[in-house]
């Protein structure tokens, strides 16, 4: 398995690919895990953190509020909604879109 990120969130006990010493740190999460709470953590902050990386990639950028290519900003405007019932609901979902890309 290779790890292409760590978010820092799921903390597997019996994995030596995370550690339970580890804080929240990094750009790419969720910002709504400051007033949600980790005991609230879902697959939505997942995937959040997910577009991302993603869209890094894509652009080489961390400001992503100047794109031109509308499909590109479609995806990101979904995957980074503040609106939860907006975002991509699965990875399944997310892999879709990002084939669109």
């Amino acid at each position: 398995m290779i790890k292409i990120s760590d978010f820092g969130l799921i903390k597997k006990t019996n994995s030596q690919l995370t550690s339970i010493q580890t804080e929240f740190k990094g750009s790419f999460n969720d910002p709504a895990l400051i007033t949600d709470g980790f005991q609230s953590y879902n697959i939505l902050h997942e995937t959040y953190a997910l577009t991302r990386v993603v869209s890094f990639v894509l652009t080489g950028k961390t400001n992503l509020n100047n794109i031109q290519d509308n499909i590109l900003k479609k995806f990101i405007n979904k995957g980074l909604s503040s609106n939860k019932a907006e975002r991509f609901q699965s990875v399944d979902e997310l892999l879709q879109a990002i084939t669109q890309l």
